[in-house]
């Protein structure tokens, strides 16, 4: 099985005994943009507040991540936007502008032609690529 995630899932990798981290000893790929990397180091200070990380610990871990995800450039999926978009076509405008914010989540996953792990049920409602919770997650590890 391969899926994408989005930052509200890959933040969890910072937490001790979380689904993700369980998930990363299965057989499963998993995926994510680049430009994840650079949120979390932003948010830094706040995941370490929250998880109970040291500096020294969060930074092997943030090194370690890459070993376990696979982060996809925006130059390997930027020409699948196009495409992205005509599957929120059907939606109100502002339901189309929240999910267009998530594109670069939606847009690896049309790529890879796999689901995006999302527990954000907004993007349920583009018609391109399967959406899984973390509850549908479960049953499949």
């Amino acid at each position: 099985m391969r899926l994408v995630i989005d930052a509200n899932v890959l933040v969890t990798y910072f937490w001790p005994n979380s689904l993700l981290q369980q998930a990363l000893f299965t057989d499963a790929d998993f995926y994510s943009p680049e430009f994840a990397l650079y949120e979390i180091k932003e948010h830094k200070q706040d995941l370490m507040r929250r998880t109970h990380h040291t500096s020294a610990s969060f930074q092997k871990m943030l090194e370690h991540m890459p070993l376990q995800i696979q982060f996809i450039s925006s130059r390997e999926y930027s020409n699948y936007y196009k495409e992205m978009k005509t599957f929120i076509l059907h939606l109100p405008p502002f339901e189309q502008n929240k999910i267009l914010k998530d594109i670069d989540y939606l847009t690896p996953a049309l790529k890879l032609n796999c689901p995006l792990w999302t527990n954000d049920s907004l993007l349920k409602k583009q018609k391109g690529v399967q959406i899984l919770t973390t509850k549908d997650i479960i049953p499949l590890l």
